[in-house]
């Protein structure tokens, strides 16, 4: 707001230097009561548990507080109604809009001033209706100029909130309508990987099928060879009875052998007997007679003969 729509506004309220002089005769009059006022305003305030929680501390209502005491001799009955009473106005409207003091709290707080000043002015004019009038019209111009000041400050803040709000909503509108076609393009990915997954849960369906298959048939041999333990126990009994007759027989043959040597032995020492007979044949052949001899020969040949038979 420039300097010229602030000038409209106090020529269209009609406010002129006598307006000017009961401003500030109304400010001699308020000064020594505004503290007792603020006090009896703010018992008032924090009856209400909203404006409680606005004000949770010493130190913030105590800065409002102060923030009233100046706006109400410093610049609503300064006199000086340009500017600077548009900028401070401006000011209470985007304070109260940040902190969440609705309008409604606002008029009300502007009430409850409004009421104790016209007290005091009665008080101080009863007996001067003509000069009590001028200073009411007075009070009347300055608080709804000062009330067409903040809530338009309060409404241009409310204003930019809500602005600001719907540009964050479009950004997050945007980014949600991105993260949701991404959704869709991962969502899609996925379904092809899930059946890609479920492809690859077939061929492992049916090759477990298989293993089942494989594992029950070596489950079969595995019983089978469970069922015939008593067999290879029996065929290993027999195996180590043929094993014990086996080393009988290489026993046997071992005294076979050496009974054929000895056997062998004594064939020798007969064939050297043989033939020391043969050599007392032939000499006992020249000392008998032919005919004797061959009777003695034969016989005794014979017998040996015999005898040899035997032995072999």
């Amino acid at each position: 707001m420039n300097r010229a729509i602030v000038e409209q506004r106090l020529r269209f309220l009609q406010v002129d230097e006598g307006t000017i002089d009961s401003l500030r005769h109304i400010r001699a009059v308020l000064e020594p009561a505004i503290d007792n006022m603020l006090d009896e305003l703010y018992t008032h305030l924090f009856e209400e548990p909203e404006l409680r929680e606005i004000f949770q501390s010493q130190a913030s209502w105590e800065r409002a507080r102060a923030g009233q005491r100046n706006h109400w001799l410093d610049i609503l009955f300064s006199g000086d109604l340009g500017l600077r009473h548009f900028e401070e106005a401006k000011q209470i409207g985007r304070t109260h809009e940040k902190y969440g003091v609705t309008l409604g709290w606002y008029m009300g707080t502007y009430c409850f001033m409004l009421d104790h000043l016209i007290d005091l002015l009665m008080q101080k004019h009863q007996d001067d209706p003509q000069h009590m009038s001028k200073l009411i019209q007075a009070l009347t111009k300055v608080v709804f100029l000062d009330m067409d000041f903040v809530i338009d400050s309060y409404l241009e803040a409310k204003d930019e909130a809500i602005r600001k709000v719907l540009h964050n909503s479009q950004a997050v509108f945007r980014e949600l309508q991105l993260h949701d076609e991404t959704l869709v393009q991962e969502s899609r990915a996925l379904g092809a990987k899930a059946q890609d997954v479920m492809s690859g849960v077939d061929d492992a369906h049916q090759q477990m099928l298989v293993l089942k298959a494989q594992m029950e048939e070596m489950e079969s041999v595995l019983n089978a060879i469970e069922e015939d333990n008593g067999l290879l126990s029996q065929l290993k009994m027999q195996l180590e009875e043929m094993s014990r007759q086996l080393n009988k027989i290489a026993e046997a043959t071992q005294r076979t052998q050496h009974e054929a040597k000895v056997l062998k032995d004594a064939g020798g020492r007969l064939a050297q007997q043989m033939t020391t007979i043969n050599q007392k044949k032939k000499t006992a052949r020249n000392t008998y007679s032919l005919h004797a001899e061959d009777s003695m020969g034969k016989g005794l040949l014979g017998r040996i003969g015999q005898w040899m038979g035997k032995l072999v």
